[in-house]
């Protein structure tokens, strides 16, 4: 269940009791004379009955973590047949029970669809008209067409308002999947974990029998593949190579076009081709026919994935039990893929420098074991063979030459214990971190084709995990401006002062008016956890983003 709606399951214990209350307290006001004694007396029996059920609710909801029983669907039942059952006995005479009703009607829509929604007002209806024609018969009066009428009002109004729930529960479980998708890019996770959990996600919220991502290799020189099938979360998390034959089939033709297979055959496209020619759409039906074969699937909706305006593969979600998707979907499915495909690129950016930062220090310790460790060793060889050709004809000149490549030698292995020291010590800390920062903002200006101003002020010293926590943060800052910016230029400072590490993004911002300013929450939360701040502020028509944490 999404965490707002989640949230929210508080707070109907205590509307129960004030609604149990409220109608048990109104049959007790109304006067008998004026109404059936044996159907007061019942309305008295189910709003005591009820009252006391909603005392027990609330008291457990009091005590202790009940969400898993204030929101079990017969829960919602019981609620709306006992209101229906108080409207039947006494709704003429009290017409606050209605009230109750409705509301319980909208609240179960809220937490378990439209359709529960629907079927709880129906059932109520034709509860409510039967119990009405029981108790009346066929006599028509002006108390009957009152019940008519009621019947009439909870048809409507519950239909409306399971409408409405239905519908705020799908805007919000939408939103919570954006935000989840959102929150699972996470740079230490790698980009295959990463799918698998969006995969996941996707699959769940959907109630999907199963959800593939295609993804084009880095190196470009192949498809990866990963699956995420029911009753198995795990195997989403492992990556599977594709064939170029499967992979040209799964991606479709043309590559940028998004489609909703439904039932019976049903096919909706959108983007076929620039002309949206019948032709152009003739050929993605054949394409998503042999797909929808290959998968198993009886549904589909597949969006393609890109990076930046490039193609890069493609997303399907299938279901195999008949069931269909709505045009919404493949809107939604649009939106989720454009929302975590940016965060995917900076992951697989972040993973590239990685390695090639690995790549430059396994190259920059074996050039410095080749000069200050590999040559000295040579020099000593040459001087020992020299020494045995020289030891029978010149013992005392020998016994010199040995002395001196003791000392040599002595001499190379105090360099060689400096070394091995100045690894472990890590002295060329910050002259790592920022070269990694450079060849980051490298690629990144190649990238984006966004210019960057990279300027550090003195001698930066941090310890490796600053070092790790602030290139994340390099990389996170640099990746909004690109993202949430039209800017084609920005600057980046780096700078240690007064014992605190100090960063600053400068990008343009065109902007007009006065918008309000782009907090970015990852970043500040990276801030404070390193006991640090950060501060956003415009100046002269540009952006200013500082971070600052203590050292």
């Amino acid at each position: 269940m999404p965490d707002g709606v989640s949230n929210g399951v508080s707070y109907i214990p205590l509307l129960r009791l004030v609604l149990g209350l409220t109608s048990l307290a109104s049959f007790l006001i109304i006067s008998s004379d004026n109404a059936d004694a044996p159907l007061h007396r019942a309305g008295l029996i189910i709003g005591g009955a009820y009252a006391l059920w909603s005392i027990g609710l609330y008291g457990k909801s009091a005590v202790g973590d009940v969400s898993s029983l204030t929101d079990h669907p017969w829960v919602f039942w019981a609620d709306v047949l006992t209101f229906t059952a108080l409207a039947i006995v006494g709704g003429q005479q009290n017409p606050t029970v209605y009230f109750g009703l409705l509301f319980f009607v909208f609240v179960f829509s809220l937490r378990h669809g439209i359709g529960a929604g629907l079927w709880s007002a129906m059932v109520a209806t034709a509860l409510l008209a039967s119990g009405t024609f029981l108790l009346n018969g066929t006599r028509v009066g002006q108390e009957h067409v009152y019940d008519l009428l009621s019947c009439l009002t909870v048809t409507v109004l519950g239909t409306a308002l399971a409408c409405w729930g239905g519908q705020e529960l799908r805007n919000l479980r939408r939103t919570t999947l954006l935000g989840r998708v959102s929150q699972l890019a996470n740079p230490r996770f790698g980009v295959e974990r990463t799918l698998g959990l969006v995969a996941n996600n996707i699959r769940d919220y959907f109630a999907a029998d199963g959800c593939l991502i295609i993804l084009e290799k880095p190196e470009g020189d192949g498809y990866t593949i990963q699956r995420s099938e029911k009753r198995d979360d795990e195997r989403a998390m492992r990556q599977a190579a594709l064939t170029h034959e499967v992979a040209d089939k799964l991606l479709l033709r043309p590559r940028e076009c998004s489609v909703a297979l439904g039932r019976r055959g049903r096919l909706f496209i959108t983007k076929a081709s620039p002309g949206g020619t019948p032709e152009a759409g003739s050929a993605v039906a054949s394409g998503v026919d042999e797909a929808a074969s290959m998968l198993e699937a009886s549904s589909l909706i597949s969006v393609q994935l890109k990076f930046g305006l490039q193609s890069c593969g493609r997303i399907y979600v299938i279901y195999r039990d008949g069931r269909t998707f709505r045009r919404s979907d493949l809107g939604l499915l649009e939106g989720v893929v454009a929302s975590f495909m940016p965060l995917i690129e900076n992951i697989q950016l972040i993973d590239r420098m990685a390695t090639e930062a690995a790549g430059h220090e396994r190259k920059r310790i074996a050039r410095d074991l080749h000069d200050s460790t590999i040559q000295p060793f040579i020099g000593l060889m040459m001087g020992l063979s020299a020494l045995s050709r020289k030891m029978p004809t010149d013992p005392e000149g020998a016994v010199q030459d040995a002395a001196r490549l003791l000392r040599m030698a002595e001499a190379e292995l105090c360099d060689v214990r400096g070394y091995v020291r100045g690894l472990k010590d890590s002295p060329s800390e910050s002259y790592e971190f920022l070269a990694a920062v450079r060849r980051f903002v490298s690629k990144f200006e190649e990238a984006s084709r966004i210019s960057v101003l990279l300027e550090v002020e003195g001698e930066v010293k941090i310890n490796d995990r600053l070092a790790a926590e602030t290139f994340q943060m390099v990389a996170e800052g640099l990746s909004n401006i690109r993202r949430h910016t039209n800017s084609a230029s920005a600057s980046l400072s780096i700078k240690c002062r007064d014992q605190r590490l100090h960063l600053s993004f400068l990008n343009d911002d065109p902007a007009t008016g006065d918008p309000a300013l782009f907090i970015p929450k990852s970043l500040s939360e990276r801030a404070a956890a390193l006991g640090g701040d950060l501060e956003v502020h415009r100046e002269a028509g540009r952006t200013r983003l500082s971070i600052s944490i203590p050292l």
